[in-house]
């Protein structure tokens, strides 16, 4: 946990900090990577080392438990030795009177018992056997098989330990601890087994039967089977050494740190003495009694450990390298499309248009580069776009300046008019001007000034009075549009322009009555106005031709400016400019049956 609050706090002070993004990059692959292989490399050397330990635990209890099959198969031998004056009817008969027999029956008997007893170990061939011992109750030496008599006061017999040992045990062996003695000029470290051989007819007539081993089959049994560096120890319940196959001296106390824990039969612990740490393993020979002891330094039982851990660590080293690599190619192959995006974008913030990235492929990157390239077209196109709009603004305003040449003068010359034609009593004359006079000083204000509906429908109504007084009220019209849209707001002149093409191309006779419908409604955002006649239509291709200038902005194939009106593809091309690139105009017709033209406005027009 504290390794990941750690690349936390890392992550977050390069987050903070102004290091390039493939810095940033290099460094939280190569950071999760780092961590990764940590926490790997920690987890497979604690389960080596726990692995280790569970083996070498279990492979050692199997080691001790074979020394000590091996170590009784020898007592077991040991005890065939012992049990040798059993197998001799006479000498249980005869040992237990030998005190009352004359001096040339207990020759007589020695020699007998000796060539039996030579002949019965000789027969075991038992290599460790230093030397055999018979002894009386009383403790006068029966039998030697070395020919050398030890040096045993009769009056202290029964205190001996080894004798002691035999009578407590009853007619089993007794095992003593090692001591030391010289035989046959040599001084050897020897143990003893001694046996109480009994007479079933009373309690009270025994002898006592010793036998001297040295540790050369106990050598070989225990050995270096462990391990170097690693003990084996043979002690007694007393806490002496036996045999031992490192330090531990013979004769000597066994360690107390190590001593002091074991209890039972067998057992596994750890134990720690002089600075050391050891794993101990024990078990107790059920015909010795003597503890069967393996001792393994700690760095012994984790060297394959330390080992793996080594080796964990160059391979996470190696690994890390390699990671680096990886982090450092991979961040670069992100990074360099977006540098090379970086200075497409500078190079655009200077003007150049012109640039465009190469994509080279479909991932994350690539989509974003094609992004960046169509974003490009698109500002192309709408500066493309803005810029004709402009100019064909430009051309409508300058229109419009052409129909302003002097306008003062005009409403004062038509204002003369109107009062000449008043004072001789021509009233549509006066009328005509007046409404004419009207419609001027409408049109020739500020052609992006927004009006009310209300407003441009007065001066719809102005024109088409002028057209009733001009075609002597051959045109029937019917205006109805809803009160509650009377105050929107919508573009000035884009709806005469529409009736103006209602009168002059639907009727170009001028013969017959002539019936014109203007509705106006609302719907959703949107203010829906109809331009509605009976006049003598389009066919379709005419209607194809109309739809494709609207479409294209095309004014050369309607739309002509007259006077002062403004065509269908000038209204289009000015909500256009206003609203975006949209359909603001439909138009359906049919061959002498007239023509309708719906005008869609957007509600929130400035």
């Amino acid at each position: 946990m504290k390794a990941v609050e750690r690349l936390k706090e890392v992550l977050g002070f390069m987050g903070k900090q102004k290091y390039s993004f493939r810095t940033k990059l290099f460094f939280t692959y190569f950071a999760i990577t780092l961590v990764l292989i940590v926490s790997m490399g920690v987890s497979s050397y604690n389960y080596s080392s726990k692995s280790v330990e569970e083996k070498l635990q279990e492979a050692n209890i199997k080691i001790i438990d074979q020394i000590n099959k091996n170590l009784e198969s020898n007592f077991l031998q040991i005890k065939n030795i012992m049990l040798i004056p059993y197998n001799n009817s006479d000498y249980i008969t005869d040992v237990n009177v030998y005190s009352e027999m004359s001096d040339l029956d207990k020759i007589i008997f020695q020699r007998k018992m000796g060539e039996y007893f030579l002949t019965s170990i000789y027969i075991t061939q038992k290599s460790d056997l230093e030397n055999f011992f018979l002894y009386t109750k009383n403790g006068e030496l029966l039998f030697t098989s070395s020919g050398t008599k030890e040096e045993n006061p009769q009056n202290s017999f029964m205190e001996l330990p080894w004798v002691q040992g035999a009578i407590k045990k009853n007619g089993a062996i007794f095992f003593s601890s090692a001591y030391k003695k010289t035989v046959k000029g040599r001084e050897k470290l020897l143990f003893s087994a001694s046996i109480k051989i009994k007479d079933i007819s009373s309690v009270n007539r025994f002898s006592v039967v010793k036998a001297e081993f040295n540790f050369d089959v106990i050598s070989d049994i225990c050995g270096d089977v462990i391990g170097k560096g690693s003990e084996t120890v043979l002690a007694d319940d007393s806490g002496k050494v036996i045999y031992s196959t490192g330090g531990s001296e013979p004769m000597s106390i066994f360690n107390r740190d190590i001593g002091n824990k074991i209890s039972g039969n067998s057992g596994t612990f750890w134990a720690e003495s002089q600075d050391r740490e050891y794993m101990v393993s024990y078990a107790k020979s059920a015909i010795s009694g003597w503890n069967i002891i393996s001792i393994i330094p700690r760095e012994n039982v984790f060297d394959a450990s330390i080992k793996i851990g080594k080796m964990t660590v160059m391979v996470s080293i190696l690994g890390l390298l390699l990671a680096a690599c990886i982090s450092l190619i991979f961040s670069s192959g992100i990074t360099k499309p977006l540098l090379k995006l970086d200075k497409m974008v500078d190079s655009v913030k200077k003007g150049d248009l012109s640039v465009r990235m190469k994509v080279k492929s479909r991932d994350e990157i690539g989509r974003i580069n094609q992004a960046f390239n169509d974003l490009l077209e698109e500002v192309n196109s709408l500066i493309e776009t803005k810029y004709i709009f402009q100019i064909k603004e430009r051309e409508y305003e300058l229109n419009l300046l052409y129909g302003q040449i002097n306008p003062h003068f005009l409403y004062n010359t038509l204002d003369n008019i109107r009062a000449m034609a008043a004072s001789r009593n021509a009233d549509d004359v006066a009328n005509m001007i007046n409404l004419l006079a009207d419609m001027l000083r409408y049109g020739v204000k500020d052609i992006n000034e927004s009006v009310t509906v209300k407003q441009e429908l007065d001066h719809i109504m102005d024109y088409l009075m002028i057209c009733n007084i001009r075609f002597g009220e051959k045109i029937d019209f019917n205006i109805q549009v809803n009160e509650a849209i009377m105050n929107y707001k919508i573009p000035r002149l884009i709806l005469q322009p529409i009736i103006e093409n209602s009168i002059m191309h639907g009727f170009p006779a001028g013969n017959g009555k002539e019936y014109i419908s203007i509705t106006g409604e609302r719907e959703g955002n949107i203010l829906v106005f109809a331009v509605k006649d009976d006049g003598v239509g389009m066919n379709e291709d005419t209607l194809n031709m109309v739809k494709d200038a609207l479409k294209f902005g095309d004014a050369n194939v309607i739309g002509n400016v007259r006077d002062n009106g403004i065509g269908l593809v000038n209204i289009n091309s000015r909500l256009k400019l206003l609203y975006g690139d949209r359909d603001f105009i439909k138009i359906s017709s049919s061959e002498y049956e007239g023509t309708k033209v719906q005008l869609l406005v957007p509600i929130n027009v400035v």
